[in-house]
């Protein structure tokens, strides 16, 4: 079982001279502040490219069918490396592994952009780049989540988890607006370009990141197959109740209430009558209140509330959805949402802070990944939506998805569900 090294705590911390509000009290450590200026470009520059990409394939085809599979494509490689982008994490340097997979991108990116500025880009060119970035992404998500509990000690956890939840919020609103701009001042090019660079920039701090030199925690696990690793970590998560609970329990939302998103046009356009202005506050609001929930998270400091906090955060969010269904008002469907936003946010900060504190350091990396899966089921969620929309009324549809939310979240709690075990093992420097 992994262990933290002698001096490790003390080498994470900031010298005492620095005081920071207690919300943003993780900033302390230089490590996490790395991390997480490195974050707010990688996650700018997904945004930015997610807007580039649709517009240059709607710009070249006119078709809204590639559209919509231009971004599926991108979501492809989560179902089928996601698991084994995890083994790779544990099994090699976790920072090698971001850096790569950024600087991947960035290489995607500039030829993307060469392409657009040579008048040879192709549609075949933009699905097959968009699925090498999704391949890239994959790779890069798990081992910057495994690599989050290395940079802080085990008190300020949440508060890093929680910080670093409001910064992607922040930029997938940010990224789009900036790629809008630069797409009218410079071209889908210059996009492009600005988006290569930022990443470029994002693997330069990352490589600053100081961790000591760590032995592998399992000798020899380098030399075991991707598929054993990859059964491994699966025995792992099986064996323990709490982590495999966790991961189940953070899914249901995701394919049960998430996929309120697809429906909200629909009342924009339909129930509300409130046009395309009204849709973008109906879109907005949740945005708002993910990043006031990330704040109040990270002002959490009594880790033995966090299986209370994290049912809650289920309960409301499912609640909230119900509540915007029913609602006969604007106003009140804008206070909805905007709880929404608070709850979910809150709820998926406290679910991976959980599944960090409680995984073996050896086994972060392919835990995460399971947990980072939850992406790649989201059109699984949006099909039932879709499906239930069609058989009933659109308010009928996110009622039942919203109070099975509530009710799966009620039910573990009624069935005592093994959510705050005592953890493990304590977190350990990325290797």
């Amino acid at each position: 079982m992994s262990r933290s090294t002698p001096g490790t705590q003390q080498e994470n911390r900031q010298p005492q001279a620095t005081r920071l509000p207690h919300t943003f009290r993780s900033l302390r450590h230089p490590n996490y502040r790395v991390l997480l200026a490195a974050q707010v470009l990688t996650s700018s520059a997904m945004g930015m490219e997610q807007v580039a990409r649709g517009w240059l394939v709607y710009s070249l085809t006119g078709s809204a069918l590639l559209l919509g599979l231009v971004q599926a494509t991108r979501m492809i490689p989560l179902l089928f490396l996601g698991a084994f982008s995890g083994v790779a994490a544990d099994r090699f340097n976790r920072q090698f592994q971001l850096m790569a997979a950024q600087l991947a991108n960035a290489a995607l990116n500039i030829v993307l952009a060469g392409l657009i500025l040579t008048g040879t880009v192709e549609t075949w060119h933009i699905f097959l780049t968009g699925f090498l970035g999704g391949c890239a992404i994959t790779f890069q998500m798990p081992a910057r989540q495994s690599l989050i509990p290395s940079t802080v000690n085990r008190e300020d956890l949440i508060n890093a988890v929680a910080i670093n939840s409001g910064v992607n919020n922040m930029t997938r609103t940010l990224g789009p607006s900036m790629a809008g701009l630069l797409i009218a001042g410079t071209g889908t090019a210059g996009a492009y370009l600005f988006q290569a660079g930022l990443l470029v920039v994002a693997s330069v701090w990352t490589l600053q990141l100081k961790f000591p030199q760590m032995l592998h925690d399992a000798p020899g696990k380098a030399k075991e197959s991707m598929w054993s690793s990859l059964v491994d970590g699966l025995r792992y998560v099986r064996n323990h109740p709490v982590i495999l609970n966790v991961l189940v329990l953070g899914l249901i939302p995701i394919i049960l209430a998430q996929p309120y998103q697809a429906l909200v046009p629909i009342f924009a356009g339909d129930i509300f009558d409130i046009g395309p202005a009204g849709l973008g506050l109906l879109m907005s609001a949740p945005g708002v209140g993910a990043v006031i929930g990330a704040l109040l998270v990270a002002r959490q400091d009594d880790s033995s509330r966090n299986a209370h906090l994290f049912l809650g955060g289920i309960i409301g969010f499912g609640g909230g959805i119900v509540v915007f269904a029913l609602s006969p008002w604007v106003s009140l469907a804008l206070i909805a949402l905007f709880f929404v936003g608070i709850t979910s946010t809150s709820y998926r900060a406290v679910n991976q802070t959980m599944l960090q504190a409680h995984t073996e350091n050896a086994y972060l990396g392919r835990v995460m990944s399971l947990y980072l899966l939850d992406r790649g089921f989201s059109p699984l969620g949006a099909a039932l939506a879709g499906v239930l929309a069609a058989a009933f009324d659109v308010r009928i549809a996110l009622t039942i998805m919203g109070g099975l939310t509530v009710a799966v979240a009620i039910l573990a709690a009624f069935r005592g569900l093994s959510l705050n075990a005592p953890p493990e093992t304590e977190s350990v420097p990325a290797r």
